[in-house]
């Protein structure tokens, strides 16, 4: 596996020096099951946990590995299973507010560049757009619209001109 496919770059090198020194190793979080990991390094896919000391040393679970986050990992002899042991800082965080909860968020993703925000032209609520737009803004990534179902539109050039008047500099796609 080539992590470069997966986003690695120098800025993350640099960011990961003080692990590689202790023997660990870099990888991506491609899924998140409560206390499981897939990250792929590499060497391919792993399941992966958290060590201990990155649980308990949390200030809160935004700080726990999410998809996108690089990690560092060290795989135990004896195991399939690698131990995630650092998150490396994130550039980016596409995150909601907690329902009920003042002040407090969920991680949904970290890292990411483009968001692609997908609507079925027969249900396009114009309103939720601009409120998942600007979610995606805020989150340092680069917002699309992708128009889903647009063979079902009559006109769906029309539609594609009404959504990039709401999505401002927003590039907007007409998909089926």
């Amino acid at each position: 596996m080539d992590l470069v496919t997966l986003g690695w770059s120098p800025y993350w090198q640099d960011l990961f020096q003080p692990h590689e020194q202790a023997g660990l190793t870099p990888a991506r979080v491609v899924t998140e099951d409560k206390h499981y990991y897939t990250v792929v390094s590499d060497q391919g896919p792993h399941l992966g946990q958290i060590v201990g000391r990155l649980l308990h040393l949390r200030a809160d679970n935004a700080q726990l590995p999410k998809v996108g986050d690089w990690v560092a990992i060290r795989r135990p002899a004896q195991t399939d299973r690698v131990s995630i042991e650092a998150v490396l800082p994130r550039r980016s965080t596409l995150d909601r507010k907690i329902a009920g909860r003042a002040g407090s968020g969920q991680v949904l993703a970290a890292n990411v560049d483009v968001v692609l925000v997908c609507a079925p032209v027969h249900s396009l609520n114009a309103r939720r757009l601009e409120r998942e737009l600007t979610l995606v803004w805020e989150s340092g990534a680069r917002p699309v619209v992708a128009i889903t179902k647009s063979d079902l539109d009559d006109e769906v050039g029309e539609t594609v001109s009404e959504i990039a008047a709401v999505a401002v500099g927003v590039e907007v796609l007409a998909v089926s």
